[in-house]
């Protein structure tokens, strides 16, 4: 115990010794204008290369990650020198204004503050200048030598070749071809012959052998354990989508995914230090590899995707006799880009002559043209037309849209025109180019029909994971919500393959990955169109937290309405109007920190607010006034839900109050929309305002003659006998008027719940009918005394 402190108590004294000295050794960052005389001593360099007649792709490639590397560094200096400038004008600013002629000097050390700040403000202004010009010029010379790189490329492809159709081309090319397969043929017995007298013991092959007989009965064993457990079943006859989905993947895993590996492993053993495997003979196994890889990996995608030999179990809506018409000519497409993989791979051992390339140009381009264009033939790709047999499971995936429909009709379209111009450039002796698009054609193919395969898995195990019973039952979401989450879930792995397809594209068409990576680089972090910045991740933050917050207030607002604010004393008017309230304060909160995060500064949106004001004085007014009339009315609350109302010609129950209107419900059960400024400019009938006490008026008629204090008796005692009529104020009666045919009364009563008062006034008509009818009191019917003139006599003769 006495050694650990001793220990520790000589390591703290030597600390505090040797940190001034180890401080002293920490060596200081470089000065800035060492930086920028780097990136000037770049720029230079790049300028030298660019002027220079030598052209290199890999130098192209380094003088452009030299310049992404001065962009990131400029840009790093930029945010830093920004920050200490807004810092140094915060402190500025703290020191208010500098006192005019004739005021009060400040004090010595405000001055020298004040003279400080402003040189700071000047050196960090200055620093993000420089940076901005080394993003300004780093960005041009990027742009030239893309454009150089672009036209190299277009020279290389547009370069001619000689003729196929001359007699001398054929001749040489017929030649060549001769001496091409015998050196692939003689290439096994070459290597052999050429290693040494201890390698050719068959040990070390034996050994060999025997790890690719295991490596093959492994990939056998795994192949038949797919097939056999998630592949077609014969015996189902209309499996589901899901079923049809899984077995699809398993097939082409099974056929194409576990082969591909077994070639792809013996292609990396033979390239690698340890493999005796060498020469031409080498090249010839690793390029036998990879057509394997590319016949084996096509010919799973269409199998498993159109099914031949089992139709029910397609995952496109395809005649099945199209269905094998399509997989029979891709796996002849399949075989003769295999053996035209195979032989380009070997173009550089070989060495063939011109006149080789331009025929074999020629040949192939016309042999996978070919079989493309019969690809595309239209009615191939129509679904069958006759209807699904009772009981078969139709899902979205199933039937095409009209969209999708005119979406392939393009992509049709597009993939025979690059055909026709590709076999066209090769007849004219531009086999490069032909070559080129071919190629690139082919290998966009086989990544967007994986894409698609794999898009279809995850849209349909979002499907399940709607359907769940965790969703369903546990967390009590419902149909609705689930609907929505799944579109929109879907949206966002159709958007995220279809991103995925073009970098992949992009790449096979010869776009570079640091080009790609410059692209999805200014798309997240930022690109500038004039004076805008257009920032992909601060648009995908910005939405993010305007959702999120747009959610937590309508969570937030539903347990208001649901469970806090019924437990109040408050009325449901008012528990409305709080709910609305703190509704449209989450909005404007949700929508300013939005617009904050996409760097926006909401003091420019004065210019826009200007803007928006001509606007609203021609076109907005009605909105505004609606929006200010909705705001009035959830304040003042004239109205408020479950208010009885007239207005205009409308009647009924208030049961919304939004921001632009208001929803009252008839007595019909339509529902009205009024705009909220209706209520302030016109007259307004609020049966329940402040309560909701009501009079009811009842008017009957006697027969002249009757008993008038016996009916005032009678309608008194049946208006206080009615539980719904208020006891204070009492009923009473008014004898309104000696009418035509009968004494005209009234009576008048007061009710707790005027919204039933026409069923209480049908409820007192019963009773006073049949009270009258008891006492022997009449109610006559309307009378009309007709004096018919007399006839006129006759006329004097």
């Amino acid at each position: 115990m006495r050694f650990l402190l001793t220990a520790g108590l000589c390591w703290l004294f030597l600390s505090l010794v040797l940190a001034p000295a180890n401080a002293q050794n920490i060596e200081p960052s470089r000065p800035f204008s060492h930086i920028v005389a780097d990136w000037n001593a770049t720029f230079e360099r790049v300028e030298k290369y660019l002027q220079g007649p030598n052209f290199a792709a890999v130098r192209t490639k380094a003088n452009r990650a030299a310049l992404l590397e001065v962009s990131a560094g400029a840009r790093n200096a930029k945010e830093s020198a920004s920050a200490q400038l807004a810092d140094a004008q915060g402190l500025l600013a703290a020191l208010g204004p500098a006192p005019k002629e004739g005021e009060a000097a400040e004090s010595q050390d405000v001055l020298e503050r004040r003279n400080q700040y402003n040189e700071d403000v000047a050196f960090y202004r200055a620093r993000a200048q420089q940076a901005d010009l080394a993003l300004a010029r780093a960005a041009q010379l990027d742009a030239r030598l893309a454009a150089l790189s672009t036209r190299k490329l277009l020279d290389h492809l547009l370069s001619p070749q000689p003729s196929p159709f001359y007699g001398a081309t054929l001749s040489a090319a017929v030649g060549d071809t001769g001496r091409l397969l015998r050196a692939i043929a003689e290439s096994p017995a070459d290597w052999w012959a050429g290693l040494p007298e201890a390698q050719r013991t068959f040990g070390k092959g034996t050994q060999v052998f025997f790890l690719v007989g295991v490596v093959v009965l492994l990939a056998w064993g795994g192949r038949r354990y797919l097939l056999r457990r998630l592949g077609k079943d014969p015996s189902v006859e209309q499996p589901s989508y899901t079923r049809r989905l899984v077995s699809g993947i398993s097939e082409g895993v099974a056929r194409g995914i576990v082969p591909a590996l077994f070639f792809a492993g013996i292609m990396v053993r033979s390239v690698s230090d340890a493999s005796y495997i060498s020469g031409l003979f080498g090249e010839v196994l690793f390029a036998f590899c990879l057509a394997m890889i590319v016949f084996f990996v096509t010919t799973a995608l269409v199998r498993a995707v159109l099914s031949p030999d089992m139709p029910v179990w397609q995952l496109t809506p395809l005649d099945p006799v199209h269905a094998v018409t399509i997989s029979r000519n891709v796996t002849m497409l399949a075989a003769v880009s295999a053996v035209d993989i195979f032989f380009r791979f070997l173009f550089d051992d070989l060495s063939p002559n011109a006149a080789f390339r331009s025929l074999y140009s020629v040949v192939f381009g016309t042999a996978e043209g070919a079989l493309l264009i019969s690809l595309c033939r239209r009615h191939l790709w129509h679904p069958p037309e006759v209807a699904a047999e009772a009981g078969a499971e139709v899902t979205e995936e199933d039937t095409a849209t009209p969209y999708a429909d005119r979406m392939w009709q393009v992509v049709r379209l597009v993939i025979i025109a690059l055909v026709v111009v590709s076999i066209g450039a090769s007849l004219a002796g531009y086999g490069r180019l032909g070559d080129y698009l071919n190629e690139s054609l082919g290998a966009s193919l086989i990544i967007a029909a994986t894409l698609y395969l794999f898009r279809g898995l995850l849209r349909e195990l979002v499907g399940v994971g709607m359907r769940s019973p965790l969703l369903r039952d546990r967390l009590a979401v419902s149909h609705a919500s689930r609907s929505v989450a799944k579109f929109w879930l879907r949206v966002f792995v159709d958007a995220g393959f279809i991103g995925i397809g073009m970098i992949l594209v992009a790449l096979v068409w010869g776009i570079s990955k640091d080009e790609l990576w410059r692209w999805v680089h200014a798309g997240v972090t930022g690109f500038s169109l004039g004076s805008i910045r257009i920032s992909l991740l601060d648009i995908v933050i910005a939405l993010t937290i305007f959702v999120g917050l747009l959610l937590v207030t309508r969570v937030i607002q539903r347990v208001l309405s649901d469970r806090v604010l019924p437990q109040t004393q408050l009325e449901p008017g008012i528990q409305h109007s709080v709910a609305a309230g703190f509704g449209y304060v989450g909005m404007v909160l949700a929508a300013t920190l939005g617009i904050t995060a996409l760097g926006i500064d909401l003091s420019n949106l004065a210019i826009i607010a200007g803007a928006l004001s001509v606007g609203i004085g021609f076109g907005l007014q009605n909105i505004v006034n609606n929006f200010v009339s909705g705001l009035i009315l959830l304040i003042e609350r004239p109205i408020k839900v479950g208010d009885w109302v007239v207005v205009g010609g409308n009647e009924g129950m208030v049961r919304r109050i939004s921001v632009r209107a208001t929803e009252i419900q008839t007595f019909q059960r339509a529902s009205v929309i009024v705009p909220n400024a209706e209520f302030l400019s016109n007259a307004l009938t609020n049966w329940t305002h402040k309560d909701r006490n009501g009079r009811i008026e009842i008017a009957v008629g006697v027969a002249y003659g009757s008993d008038i204090k016996k009916v005032e008796e009678i309608l008194l005692r049946i208006a206080n006998a009615h539980e719904e009529v208020m006891a204070l104020p009492e009923p009473f009666v008014i004898f309104m008027n000696f009418g035509n045919s009968s004494l005209d009364f009234e009576l008048r009563c007061y009710t707790e719940n005027v919204v039933r008062r026409l069923r209480i006034a049908s409820a007192l008509r019963f009773s006073i009918d049949a009270a009258f009818r008891e006492e022997g009191i009449e109610i006559p019917f309307p009378q009309h005394v007709v004096h018919m003139a007399p006839p006129a006599g006759p006329e004097p003769s």
